[in-house]
This record gives structure tokens, C-alpha cells and sequence, in this order.
């Protein structure tokens, strides 16, 4: 039994594993289209660090709670994103919607990143003032 098992498994990793080595290099889905890799490639460069959503969630943490500080972690995701508008002037639709689709994403996913890093460091700073202030709250003699 241990064997057939084994032998299934071992059956379906190489039958597999071609799919998806050469999904992406092969059959992309833009290969046809220079003009939308180059509008993704774009995209992933106009994307600026969110320094303001990471000192946010940081006050908020630290200064209300760590609720306060999820819930600017949530409002950065539900929030979109508006990529410049000068750099979709003139090119085609496909490259507006690769641009457009591809800054939306790495924008969600950096706030996404610091929201969380100023969320936990907030609520660490605050645990850290909480405990040396109030020692008695913590600590039973």
C-alpha cells in the first residue's frame, strides 16, 4: 500500500513538475504584447515606499491599540490606490490595464507590509512603556 502510494505521488511530482517550470517563460500570457510588459516593468518602478501608512498604523498602535493599529492595517487595503494619471495619457487600453491592474496590486502589497511592520513595532513600544510604568500590573510578589 505504502508503495502504490509512494509511487503515485512520485507519478504526479514529474508529470507535474514541466507545467510548472515552463508556464512562465513559455506561454506567458503577455508574450504577445511588448507593450504591457512594459507598462508592468513601469508600474513596479513609479510605486513609491508608503512612509505615511507606516507612521499611521505606528501612532495608532502606540498611541490607542493594537485595534486601532488593524484597522488602518485594513483601510490600507480597502483604500485603492491611484496610479499617475500623466503616465496612461496616449498608450493603448492593454497597456492601461496592465499598468492600472499592476499598480494596484504592488501598492496593496507594500502598504499591506508596512502597515503590519508599524502596527507590530507600535504595539511593542507600547507594551514596553505599559510594563515600565506600571510594574504592579504585571508582576504579582
Amino acid at each position: 500500500m505504502k508503495f502504490k502510494l509512494l509511487s503515485l505521488v512520485i507519478a504526479l511530482l514529474i508529470f507535474s513538475m514541466p507545467c510548472v517550470t515552463f508556464s512562465d517563460t513559455y506561454f506567458s500570457m503577455y508574450s504577445m504584447y511588448p507593450d504591457v510588459e512594459q507598462a508592468i516593468a513601469e508600474a513596479k518602478m513609479d510605486i513609491q515606499e508608503p512612509y505615511g501608512w507606516l507612521a499611521g498604523s505606528f501612532l495608532a498602535s502606540a498611541g490607542c491599540s493594537c485595534l486601532a493599529g488593524g484597522v488602518v492595517v485594513i483601510t490600507s487595503q480597502v483604500v485603492p490606490p491611484a496610479p499617475p494619471v500623466n503616465r496612461l495619457i496616449g498608450k493603448t487600453p492593454a497597456y492601461v490595464n496592465a499598468y492600472t491592474s499592476t499598480f494596484k496590486k504592488e501598492v496593496k502589497k507594500k502598504r499591506l507590509i508596512h502597515t503590519s511592520a508599524g502596527c507590530i513595532s507600535g504595539t511593542a513600544l507600547a507594551l514596553w512603556v505599559y510594563i515600565n510604568l506600571y510594574p504592579d500590573l504585571f508582576y504579582t510578589y
